[in-house]
């Protein structure tokens, strides 16, 4: 695929996370600080927008349900993410 996103923890308090459009400069993924306590919805939330950054023409429903049984599954087959605190407030990694 080749494009990269920054990905980005911050104070968002509408949505658990966001992707900008793939044509946006600078494009990022935005999740939401608060999730960085709930390991188990970071992953899910993170599954999502990722799918849309590699897939933009997926609708939201179908998008909803893979993130869901994706992170479902690995979580079954023991995957587990960590708890994280980001470096700073707004922290960024690029992707």
């Amino acid at each position: 695929m080749g494009r990269r996103w920054r990905l980005l923890y911050d104070r968002q308090r509408a949505y658990n996370g966001h992707c900008d459009d793939p044509s946006t400069p600078g494009k990022t993924v935005r999740i939401a600080r608060r999730l960085l306590h709930f390991p188990r919805s970071r992953m899910e939330v993170l599954i999502h927008e990722f799918t849309h950054a590699a897939d933009w023409s997926k609708d939201e429903p179908w998008v909803d349900r893979f993130a869901a049984d994706l992170a479902r599954l690995l979580c079954a087959e023991g995957f587990r993410p960590k708890n994280l605190t980001p470096r700073r407030q707004g922290a960024k990694k690029g992707i």
